[in-house]
């Protein structure tokens, strides 16, 4: 489906005609707003004819199901994952604050809480949710002309949750009733009496313990537990452990928010909608009704459809899935100070590498979302849901504008179709390239900040780079160093028939591979074999030249090198 948008930006029906978009887009008629969903908006005048597009939204406290259809098809379909972070992060900011306050400050009695709060007031958390909700809504009104908009919300009763029977007066006759506060109910729910030794440390003190920290837990009754002073102490030295048969009980979290935000939602609708767009309330019970009518599956699109008054509707089976994520981190340093009072920077620049944060990338055949980026150029990749995939990915570009300014290691692997042609392959106009870039810097008088290392693999493949044996003779000097590897000495005289004893004189390192053994050859071997074993040990080898030492290996010579700690290895 491509949705379309007029020139004055009102939104237009959508569109299965790919090959008219592309030829629109391709003759400048029309241009792309949006990816995703993809959309394109027209460069012309033209006549506003659309349909009758009702939206369903099935809002939730953790998932919301949106539905845009008309009565024979479904436009636009989405499952939207919301945050489930902001208190979490709410208690860390709170804490880092704390701990600032007591490190800069000198004590200072505390505030009365005399803050008024507007009429209104939400919690962050829940305010958060219901702007996501109102989010959903703009961006599918910006691009389908929606007509009318209704909204299904669940009310729970907590009270019947608990208890089934319960009428009358007995809602006002809660858990808690009595009580000066919840530490106490806490104690007398559980007779006074540790639930982890039941009684037998014979500690006079009791503590009321948090099950999970009270940073997600919160302080609800079924978070609570009565530990004696020894239990509670070894719990949090790690040599105690909570019995397991603990019953928490039911989590009224999310109920709890739907309650709140039901009527919210509703009326922020219709104050920004209406007249132009009607806003209209529906029931929990009649979209389980219409759904099983209908032998629909239970999801959230399918309940959204529902709710939008045309559960026929025929769909595609395509369906958006969208999660909600912190946009930017506010808190810009680390939290572990570094010695002499140092915070270290803890946000990369906004473009690495031309990619930014929640980009999809492709990753071994796979889509997945950028969550973390570092200067370095490598990128922690996750899933859609969180889920790690790697954290020390590296894009795939080469910026040979950056060479030997910053720390890379590039693998190249290439391969000659024709082993009789005199073609040369990629890997070595790549080396030509980054040698002439190294000799430029080296004329310019520009500083290299890192030396380089080419290690070539079968160096007789490379016979036709550009000026190969010129860059091997002065490479050195550019910040080059080269270490090659191949079969046999005759293999390179073969290559190389006139330049051979030049790149035996200028090459840093020569590794010959064979069945029967793995030599590595430099120049500070010889200095190297007299500084640990003494000139006695080279008796053998001295009045050998160095093409004779890597054409003769006899078993002898191979014989000494092995027995000294395989220094060869």
């Amino acid at each position: 489906m491509v949705y379309v948008v007029a020139n004055d930006g009102q939104p237009l029906m959508p569109t299965e005609r790919h090959g008219k978009v592309c030829r629109m887009l391709k003759s400048g008629m029309a241009k792309v707003v949006k990816k995703c969903p993809f959309t394109i908006q027209l460069q012309y005048e033209s006549e506003r004819n659309v349909q009758p597009v009702a939206l369903g939204i099935d809002a939730g406290s953790k998932h919301v199901g949106v539905s845009a259809t008309t009565k024979a098809k479904v436009l636009y379909e989405s499952d939207v994952e919301l945050r489930d972070d902001i208190v979490k992060l709410l208690a860390t900011r709170r804490q880092l604050r704390r701990r600032r306050r007591s490190r800069k400050t000198r004590y200072r009695p505390a505030r009365f809480d005399n803050r008024r709060r507007k009429e209104g007031w939400l919690a962050p958390s829940i305010r958060q949710k219901i702007e996501s909700h109102l989010t959903v809504v703009a961006n599918v009104c910006k691009i389908l002309p929606v007509s009318q908009i209704i909204v299904e919300t669940a009310s729970f009763d907590i009270q019947k949750i608990k208890n089934p029977d319960i009428q009358g007066i007995e809602y006002q006759q809660g858990e808690q009733m009595d009580f000066w506060n919840i530490r106490e109910y806490v104690l007398f729910r559980d007779g006074h009496t540790c639930q982890c030794c039941k009684g037998k440390s014979k500690d006079k003190v009791l503590n009321v313990h948090h099950i999970e920290s009270r940073k997600t837990g919160g302080n609800a009754p079924n978070n609570l537990i009565t530990l004696c002073e020894t239990c509670h102490k070894g719990y949090h030295n790690g040599t105690v452990t909570l019995p397991k048969n603990i019953k928490r009980g039911m989590k009224f979290k999310d109920a709890a928010f739907m309650g709140i935000m039901r009527w919210t939602f509703y009326n922020t609708l219709k104050e920004q909608y209406e007249p132009d767009i009607p806003v209209h309330y529906t029931y929990g019970y009649i979209t389980k009704n219409t759904r099983i009518n209908h032998n629909l599956l239970k999801g959230h699109c399918i309940d959204a459809r529902c709710i939008s008054g045309n559960p026929d509707a025929v769909s595609d089976g395509t369906y958006y899935y969208q999660k909600k994520v912190r946009c930017h981190n506010r808190q810009i340093h680390k939290q572990t100070i570094l010695k002499g009072g140092i915070r270290k920077s803890n946000q990369a620049e906004y473009l690495v590498r031309g990619f930014r944060l929640f980009d999809k990338v492709r990753y071994q055949g796979r889509e997945y979302f950028i969550f973390g980026r570092r200067k370095s150029g490598f990128f922690d990749i996750r899933t859609l849901s969180g889920e790690k995939i790697s954290s020390v990915v590296c894009s795939d570009d080469v910026h040979l504008d950056k060479f030997m300014e910053e720390k890379t290691v590039l693998f190249v692997n290439s391969k000659k179709i024709d082993v009789s042609s005199k073609t040369t392959d990629l890997s070595g106009l790549l080396y030509h390239q980054m040698c002439s870039i190294a000799e430029n810097n080296a004329i310019n008088h520009i500083p290299f900040t890192y030396r380089v290392t080419l290690l070539i693999d079968d160096i007789t493949c490379y016979e036709d780079i550009p000026y190969f044996v010129y860059w091997i003779e002065y490479g050195k000097g550019y910040g080059i160093s080269i270490t090659a590897t191949l079969q046999s000495l005759e293999q390179l005289n073969c290559a190389y028939e006139e330049t051979c004893l030049a790149i035996l004189e200028h090459i840093d390192k020569l590794v010959f591979l064979s069945d029967d053994f793995l030599l590595c050859f430099d120049k500070q071997l010889s200095k190297y074999l007299e500084f640990k074993y003494g000139n006695g040990f080279l008796s053998e080898l001295e009045d050998m030249t160095k093409e004779e030492i890597m054409v003769c290996i006899t078993d002898k010579a191979y014989k000494i090198l092995q027995r000294k700690e395989n220094l060869w290895q």
